[in-house]
């Protein structure tokens, strides 16, 4: 992805994207560079982590590249681990984490399944017929993997402007609490979600941030910091969060297919698992006109239009 500090960014199309993720797939905010590391292991009262470098099999790249996800080397992160009480194994490939289960159920797909994979729609989070649904976010302010209280100020305002956004069928709310009330919340069901600072950034790897996109109707569980957002402006980790927030309910890269905003040339998601929200025009794969964009998105102070209007219509109670 395109490096930057703390904030930098043919045809005006106003499209977001919705990614299919029924399977755990997450994402980079942002690329800082950094070489391989040693193993590491992290422990505290919310997680234990392990780290490790490890080679690709031959299977694992066919069906990484049979799914649109080509490694840029054979060497590749391992991490495996217990974040908030819940259990994680898999590999840090670029843009993304994918886990152990869902490289062993990946299978190659032909052009045949292009359609009927376009017609499936199953990572919204799922919300009642009659109501609406409410997602809280844990804040926790102790433990190995706090966040600092500049961190929570910046996710308070992040939360408060998706539950400004008024969905027909999405509250957002936020949950202060210490390592041990966040994991129990996870565990039994009063949070949705946990935004961390993830300490030795074994889970956010070498990025700004890192969020899980939605499994089985629920949020994305995860956000991770990364340690070294604390010193970038309370507005630059508002924005930051807005847009893993956006992953955590399904939202993928504005220009998922070009990646134009990083100038890497690269695609990052596979196609066939991305769905247009009806009502916010054509798909190209190239939008960057939003905080959902790959990279540069601290050149926003707050949501662009279309990022309003996408989950919006995305949360409006209608099926697509």
């Amino acid at each position: 992805m395109m490096k930057h500090s703390k904030g930098k960014t043919r045809k005006s199309l106003t499209v977001r994207l919705i990614a299919l993720s029924c399977l755990l797939v997450s994402f980079y905010a942002c690329e800082k560079e950094g070489g391989a590391e040693d193993i590491e292991v992290q422990e505290s009262a919310n997680s234990t982590v392990n780290s490790n470098e490890v080679e690709l099999t031959h299977d694992q790249i066919f069906k990484l590249a049979a799914n649109s996800i080509v490694p840029s080397s054979k060497i590749v992160q391992e991490v495996e681990g217990n974040f908030f009480g819940r259990d994680l194994s898999g590999i840090l490939i670029d843009d993304q984490f994918v886990s152990y289960r869902q490289l062993k159920e990946w299978d190659s797909h032909s052009e045949e399944d292009h359609d009927s994979r376009l017609r499936i729609t199953k990572s919204r989070v799922s919300f009642p017929s009659f109501g609406k649904r409410t997602l809280v976010y844990g804040l926790p302010y102790n433990g190995t993997d706090a966040l600092s209280w500049k961190q929570i100020n910046a996710a308070i305002t992040a939360i408060q402007r998706y539950d400004a956004l008024n969905t027909a069928k999405l509250n957002f709310q936020f949950f202060i609490g210490s390592g041990s009330q966040i994991m129990n919340g996870l565990n039994n069901g009063t949070l949705d979600a946990v935004i961390f600072n993830d300490d030795d950034n074994n889970f956010v790897g070498g990025a700004d941030g890192r969020a899980l996109f939605p499994s089985n109707g629920n949020p994305g569980f995860l956000i991770g910091l990364n340690d070294i957002t604390d010193t970038y402006s309370q507005q630059n980790i508002t924005v930051l969060i807005q847009h893993e927030m956006g992953h955590t309910i399904g939202l993928a890269h504005g220009d998922y297919l070009t990646r134009v905003s990083c100038n890497d040339g690269l695609s990052d998601i596979d196609p066939n698992i991305i769905e247009i929200i009806p009502g916010t025009g054509g798909n190209n794969g190239n939008f960057t006109n939003t905080v959902m964009r790959a990279c540069g998105f601290f050149a926003f102070n707050d949501f662009r239009f279309e990022d309003r209007r996408s989950i919006q219509n995305a949360y409006n109670g209608q099926s697509f």
